[in-house]
C-alpha cells in the first residue's frame, strides 16, 4: 500500500524515521488523554501534543517505531467509523519544510532571470536605449 507516496511494506532509513503524525479535525470536546488513547491502540506513543486555534484542532503523536505509525495512518484513511472528520498523515519535520520553501524560491528567481535574459536577447533595441 502507498501512504503519502512512501511504499508501506518496504523499510528504508528515511521510513524508519517516520514515526511523527499529523493529526488533523481533532474534535473539539477530544482532551489529550482521549486523543493519545484512540492512537495507544496501534502501538506505544512516545510523544503527543495538540493546539488549538479558533475553529481548529490539530495535533502530533509520535510512536516508537514507523510501522505503529503507518498502521495509525491505514487505519484512520481506511475506516470511517473511527472518526470520518480526523485527518491523519506524516508530519513535516521545520528543516525540510523550510529546505523546500528555499528550493522553491530559487526555482523562481531562477525563472524570473531566465526570462528577463531572454526578453533583453529578443529585443536590441533595449540594450541599445541602455547604453545611452
Amino acid at each position: 500500500a502507498k501512504i503519502n507516496g512512501t511504499s508501506a511494506s518496504s523499510s528504508t532509513s528515511g521510513e524508519e524515521k517516520r514515526k511523527r503524525l499529523y493529526v488533523d479535525k481533532i474534535p473539539t470536546d477530544w482532551s489529550l488523554d482521549t486523543f493519545k488513547a484512540r492512537f495507544q491502540e496501534f502501538g506505544k506513543v512516545t510523544d503527543v501534543r495538540i493546539f488549538e486555534r479558533p475553529g481548529k484542532k490539530f495535533g502530533f503523536v509520535e510512536f516508537e517505531t514507523s510501522t505503529e505509525a503507518i498502521n495509525a495512518i491505514k487505519a484512520y484513511g481506511d475506516s470511517a467509523s473511527r472518526n470520518p472528520s480526523l485527518s491523519v498523515s506524516f508530519s513535516i519535520d521545520k528543516q525540510s519544510q523550510a529546505n523546500q520553501q528555499r528550493q522553491n524560491r530559487k526555482r523562481h528567481l531562477a525563472k524570473e532571470l531566465i526570462k528577463l535574459a531572454a526578453e533583453d536577447l529578443l529585443s536590441p533595441e533595449k540594450k541599445q536605449r541602455r547604453r545611452k
